[in-house]
């Protein structure tokens, strides 16, 4: 008899766990990026397919304690590129997807900011963040991701000496760490790029440039550029003050940076929104 009511009660206990077993089955959810949204692009929209504006894509889903559920990445080699399959309960969840250029897959952290391998490695850079009820009528997610960092770009008109071994830029104001939901700049710091000189690049004139997740959608940031000889001693360079800088915009500047500055010319550029920056009428 007490084998028996002890089989009872272990048959009553298996029974009353099925239904939590149930709401713990998982389905798959299905989540594609149809295209990049570029706010202020006129033609941009019909060119180009994803692996021609990012190389990586990362989709993070949260749940409903905002812990991070599932984490796919994927490179632009992937046959199943720009689309992710998750194996989850139904329920509520958030969900973050991330495409980019860097060499390394970005960091996605528990503070609520997208880091990459360092401030400076910040490159084109797309996103999306929303929320997501899965449940069994739940259809293929489709997504555009838009476009969250500015540029800037300077532009050495006269040409490189041949005693200059390497260029830094350092951006103040600025920050490589991005705001999970909002998509802006999460903190301000000073950062610098550092740029090692090659053969090829002497007597000619170059272009050097940078990414910022700005903090809103537009700022305005000190940039320095200087160069350096073998010796670590400064030959040249330039200081811009107060250079806005907007959200899926390109800041242009071009002067002679080894000489006398010669002024301000833009070119347009199709994919880009651009800002024409000239010291001159900022008084500095």
């Amino acid at each position: 008899m007490l084998c028996l009511t002890a089989m009872a009660a272990c048959m009553s206990c298996e029974q009353a766990l099925l239904p939590e077993s149930e709401e713990q089955e998982k389905a798959v959810l299905k989540v594609r990026v149809e295209s990049l949204e570029q706010v202020g692009f006129a033609e941009s929209r019909a060119g180009g397919g994803l692996g021609d504006y990012c190389t990586k894509m990362s989709f993070v889903l949260f749940d409903d304690k905002g812990e991070k559920a599932v984490t796919v990445n994927q490179e632009a080699t992937d046959a199943t590129f720009g689309s992710a399959s998750m194996n989850v309960p139904f329920g509520n969840y958030h969900l973050l997807v991330i495409g980019h250029n860097g060499e390394k897959n970005c960091t996605v952290k528990s503070t609520g900011g997208v880091t990459f391998d360092r401030a400076s490695d910040v490159t084109d850079t797309f996103w999306y963040y929303g929320e997501v009820v899965f449940t069994e009528s739940t259809k293929d997610i489709v997504l555009s991701l838009k476009r969250v960092v500015a540029k800037m770009e300077l532009t050495c008109l006269d040409n490189l000496p041949s005693n200059i071994k390497k260029v830094a830029l350092k951006y103040g104001q600025a920050t490589g760490t991005l705001d999970i939901q909002t998509g802006y700049g999460m903190t301000k710091a000073t950062i610098t790029k550092e740029i090692e000189i090659t053969d090829d690049m002497y007597g000619q004139s170059q272009t050097f440039s940078f990414f910022i997740f700005p903090q809103e959608d537009e700022i305005t940031i000190n940039v320095t550029m200087k160069a350096y000889d073998e010796n670590g001693t400064e030959v040249g360079g330039k200081e811009l003050k107060d250079v806005p800088m907007r959200q899926n915009a390109i800041t242009r500047y071009r002067g002679e940076f080894f000489g006398k500055s010669v002024g301000v010319k833009a070119n347009v550029q199709a994919e880009w929104t651009t800002i024409d920056f000239n010291p001159s009428s900022n008084n500095s």
